[in-house]
């Protein structure tokens, strides 16, 4: 019986996987003139890779000259099967043939040796894709992309078996033999695609209203009366949703499980977490919410507030049917998500506060003023118009709260959803909106109060930097001690080259707290 048991045929000890995506700008190191053209012929230019290192998968040393057909050969007493060397010199014979011998004819003996003892070669392989983005007008791009598979021609070997049946046969004349590779050689693939009306891409679900609800299980959208068909989503999805009085737009990425619910930053909106999105591949599903006042949302005259905007993802929540949820709040988004957790904790099965949602006592001036000075200039910018999307973009792209490692789509995609109209343009946060709110955020001791009030997983990701490169942290380590004071078992994880706007849209900073969300997703489901 224990010569039945082994591994199975697909089994592999090692099974190393790594992706990784960046933006290159290539003439952003040398070139320094003034040619729009070139800039953007050269800059802009995403690389994607993908590195896999596997261990080889077992088989199965047979003979069928018995009466059983592929029945398990002997070994031959004290003989060692494996033999040193590389796989090259080993293709006529990869193992050591002599250490295997027929089974005896006996009925019932299906020989000694045991099911998936042998190991075939390793398996490397390197994949890598090109993309950008060429802009045609404000809503069509052409879309050029190259991808290599193999890229660098690297041979990988099959097993010494037959294929269909991932057994090494003792009779057959090529017993021991390698006869094929597991990977064709390089493949390249050149293709172009016109993208239009990229900013709505699924128009036709606005709007959605308080019938249509998202199933945890499918991460499928799915509506509660019966005269509606279900519909699946395999993108990123966008419509409206009934909060507390007021209708809140949201997205809706795809994924298996209950959805990570994100909620924005003071004038941001929902798209400050497309790259956290993205990230998450599939993994966990993500819902994101324009508070009332920004984005597409409704604008009323009032109220506003931390408590107002946590009864507004409470109702939204209901009316999407969904339960316990981890909560993902950036900047003023992480207030609400404690107002939520006050208010409504049955809908909160834990947290995650990026750079947000705590005031730390501060002296006038100082940091203090330098950041409400930061703040008071956003809020002008609100009143501003811009000639199009693409002005607002570059308008951005000068400044020093996107460095030029953390341009990438997602942030011209965040900033493209961030104003109205076509032209001119303009912000779409309500100004008056975020004075209201503004004031609530400084309310430290409510805040505090709302910390304290706190029982489930609780985890703070924070910048290095403040909003530009060249500021102190928003929340350096004596900051977070006092935030300890008030959750005693909050977890601090710091983002190294993260600036407080690129925290959720830089390349690296959004992959890891992807990582963050997955792994607390999977402790929270560990224990029921």
């Amino acid at each position: 019986m224990a010569k039945n048991l082994g591994c199975n045929r697909l089994h592999q000890k090692c099974n190393f996987l790594l992706c990784t995506t960046t933006t290159t700008n290539v003439l952003g190191s040398f070139y320094k003139g003034s040619s729009a053209f070139a800039r953007e012929a050269g800059n802009g230019w995403e690389l994607a890779t993908v590195l896999t290192l596997q261990s080889g998968t077992p088989f199965t040393v047979v003979t069928n000259d018995t009466a059983f057909v592929q029945a398990r050969a002997d070994y031959v007493p004290g003989c060692n099967p494996t033999r040193s060397g590389s796989v090259e010199s080993r293709i006529t014979e990869y193992f050591n043939t002599a250490c295997f011998v027929p089974v005896g004819a006996t009925v019932g003996d299906f020989g000694d040796v045991p099911r998936n003892s042998l190991r075939g070669p390793d398996q490397k392989n390197v994949d890598i894709s090109i993309v950008k983005f060429f802009p045609i007008t404000e809503k069509t791009k052409v879309e050029f992309r190259s991808e290599f598979f193999n890229a660098f021609n690297m041979v990988s070997f099959a097993n010494p078996v037959y294929p269909t049946t991932n057994v090494a046969n003792l009779t057959s004349p090529y017993f021991g033999q390698i006869l094929s590779t597991s990977t064709g050689p390089r493949v390249i693939q050149f293709a172009l695609k016109v993208n239009f009306q990229e900013e709505m891409p699924f128009s036709g679900l606005t709007p959605v209203h308080s019938h249509l609800r998202l199933n945890p299980s499918g991460g499928t959208l799915s509506s509660t009366r019966q005269d509606h068909n279900v519909l699946r989503v395999t993108r990123e999805a966008r419509g409206r949703i009934s909060g507390d009085g007021v209708e809140l737009a949201f997205g809706y990425w795809p994924g298996r499980g209950a959805p990570v619910v994100a909620l924005h930053g003071l004038t941001a909106n929902y798209l400050n977490f497309i790259g956290v999105a993205e990230c998450l591949h599939c993994r966990l599903p993500l819902l994101g919410f324009d508070l009332r006042g920004r984005g597409d949302s409704d604008k009323p005259n009032g109220p506003y507030g931390l408590a107002q905007h946590g009864r507004d993802v409470a109702a939204a929540m209901r009316a999407m049917g969904l339960g316990a949820s981890i909560i993902v709040g950036h900047s003023m988004g992480a207030f609400v998500a404690t107002a939520l957790a006050e208010q409504n904790p049955e809908l909160v099965s834990g947290l995650v506060l990026i750079d947000g949602g705590y005031v730390p006592a501060m002296p006038v001036g100082g940091a203090a003023g330098g950041q409400n000075a930061a703040l008071l200039e956003r809020i002008s910018q609100l009143n501003r118009t811009y000639p199009s999307r693409k002005n607002y973009r570059e308008f951005w792209r000068g400044q020093p709260h996107f460095p030029s490692t953390d341009w990438n789509r997602w942030v011209e995609a965040f900033l493209d959803y961030e104003v109205g109209g076509e032209s001119p343009v303009q912000p779409k946060a309500s100004s008056a909106a975020v004075i209201a709110d503004m004031a609530e955020v400084l309310q430290r001791d409510a805040i505090v109060a709302r910390l304290r009030s706190i029982r489930v997983p609780t985890i703070l990701v924070r910048a290095v930097s403040g909003f530009t490169p060249d500021q102190p942290p928003l929340f350096p380590d004596n900051v977070v001690a006092e935030i300890r004071d008030c959750v005693p078992h909050i977890e601090d994880h710091k983002i190294p080259g993260a600036t407080h706007y690129t925290l959720a849209l830089g390349e690296t900073a959004a992959a890891k707290i992807a990582e963050i969300i997955c792994a607390l997703a999977q402790r929270i489901a560990s224990k029921g």
